[in-house]
């Protein structure tokens, strides 16, 4: 079975091209530690991670920084708690969006335990900010705006720029999480006033997981006390921590083969549009949307969480099916199709409770650069919502022809008995239990009007279909006149 991997927002996938090779070269090489060796494979390593740290600057326009302002973390989880540990004093107020993941919350919660105070900045339902409602949250001793620069729920991107000047107009500082956003929308650190930048390796940047850091001005540095300290292979005369950068936030031997893997993935990037790669994902964002919207325009079985275009927004898409249990529906994506997705709340609670999908959750969709529009429609030949015109009017043809059996099916709930021949044949035809398959009848297919009947008829084609191991193709005219045909025996036979 082919895998189909759609879970790009948890990790990329696959990596970038270069990225495998270089960390097996360093660790089967030369897997010499930094900053602790004075030979001269120690000293390219050092010049290597040095290279990427410039890469970083130039990838997020940090012209008044240099490289000893990116520091390297372990992931962007880590390099939040730093910033907001580290700054944070008892008394202090902080604003976030409605929309944020827990690697900001949880450490905000742990915060107020200890005398800090947040607000959330409300959010539409469909996850875009409302950030003219910010002022009325602001206190005297409001220092801060930390948030996510795109929902990794729904994918909705906040107006980092808008932001960036609301904090600038008020005095305040503002920290950018762009776990989703890095390496896929460009990021101007000076344009945005961002006075601290997190993020992550593993995902938009296409490098190994367990890379991350920040960036972070001069000035915000001084105020922040470290989280973590010791060895530094510097001051090793004093056992103070180092006052300069970046020393001050990396004590430890770092993860050496995550940072070279991550700069073979920024040499990649350099070599791509950044542009293009964000197109490329809108468009199969936007196919994904209006497939699901074709297969159910009314949103009856499947619902779309979020915004229905590509304006403002990354390639996360979460569903929530509405008569099947959504973690089932993930399992049965990937155990019967190979298609890969990530089901639940996603560490963003009050996201969910914002878009109005609490405690549920839904089913995420993400999409990376190595994903096809072929791959979308290997899915849509599954669920049968991809149609071409001939299929369509072959299909209503059929629906029209068989227009009289509708009261042997459907005739308004009221004869049971029906439902009851109906669910064995579905049941038989899907591998489920009668009960199961009546239920579904009874809850989805009572008082069907005409233009339901399709429907309803699309999905007894869709179990044929499975059966007679046409499960890979598309709704093409000979799958379809194939499908037409055993529907047919059936009826002659009264299958049903």
């Amino acid at each position: 079975m082919n895998k189909i991997y759609l879970d790009q927002a948890s990790t990329s996938f696959p990596k970038a091209p270069s990225v495998a090779q270089t960390v097996y070269d360093y660790l089967s090489g030369s897997a010499v530690n930094v900053n602790r060796g004075g030979y001269r494979a120690a000293y390219s390593v050092e010049e290597q991670i040095f290279e990427t740290r410039e890469q970083l600057l130039k990838l997020f326009h940090f012209t008044s920084g240099k490289g000893k302002n990116v520091i390297f973390t372990e992931n962007i989880t880590t390099s939040l708690n730093v910033l907001l540990k580290g700054l944070l004093k008892p008394g202090d107020h902080v604003l976030v969006t409605a929309m944020e993941h827990n690697a900001v919350m949880r450490p905000l919660v742990q915060l107020a335990k200890h005398g800090i105070s947040f607000d959330r900045i409300p959010c539409a339902s469909d996850g875009s900010l409302l950030l003219d409602r910010a002022s009325a949250l602001l206190r005297p001793e409001t220092k801060l705006v930390v948030c996510l620069h795109a929902s990794n729920v729904c994918g909705t991107v906040m107006p980092a720029q808008e932001i960036g000047d609301f904090c600038r107009e008020h005095g305040l500082l503002f920290i950018l999480d762009t776990a989703q956003t890095a390496g896929t929308i460009d990021i101007d650190m000076e344009k945005y006033h961002i006075d601290a930048l997190a993020f992550t390796g593993h995902k938009g940047l296409r490098g190994p997981q367990g890379t991350g850091g920040f960036l972070i001005r001069n000035e915000l540095a001084a105020q922040i006390e470290p989280l973590i300290s010791g060895g530094t292979g510097s001051a090793s005369h004093s056992e103070e921590v180092p006052a300069f950068l970046p020393d001050r936030f990396e004590p430890g031997t770092p993860n050496i083969p995550g940072i070279l893997g991550l700069h073979a993935a920024l040499c990649d990037l350099e070599k791509q549009s950044m542009e293009e790669i964000r197109q490329h994902e809108l468009m199969l964002t936007q196919y994904f949307i209006d497939g699901i919207l074709n297969l159910d325009p009314e949103e009856k079985f499947l619902r779309i969480i979020g915004k229905k275009n590509t304006e403002n927004r990354c390639a996360v898409i979460s569903v929530q099916t509405l008569h099947m249990d959504m973690a089932q529906a993930a399992f049965e994506l990937d155990s019967t199709y190979g298609i890969m997705t990530r089901v639940g709340l996603h560490c963003a609670p009050n996201a969910h409770k914002t878009l109005g999908t609490y405690p549920e959750g839904t089913l995420r969709f993400s999409f990376g650069p190595e994903n096809t529009k072929q791959e979308l429609e290997k899915i849509a030949g599954k669920y049968g919502y991809t149609l071409d015109s001939e299929s369509l009017e072959i299909i209503q043809e059929y629906v029209q022809k068989y227009k009289k059996y509708e009261n042997h099916f459907w005739e308004y709930g009221k004869k049971i008995i029906t439902f009851e021949q109906f669910s064995r044949m579905l049941s038989k035809k899907a591998g489920i239990q009668p009960k199961e398959a009546k239920e579904y009848v009874v809850a989805n297919l009572q008082n069907l009007e005409h233009k339901e009947i399709l429907e309803a008829l699309l999905f007894s084609l869709q179990l044929i279909k499975s059966e007679k191991g046409l499960e890979g193709t598309q709704w093409t005219k000979p799958t379809c006149d194939f499908i037409k045909k055993e529907f047919e025996k059936m009826i002659v036979n009264e299958e049903y």
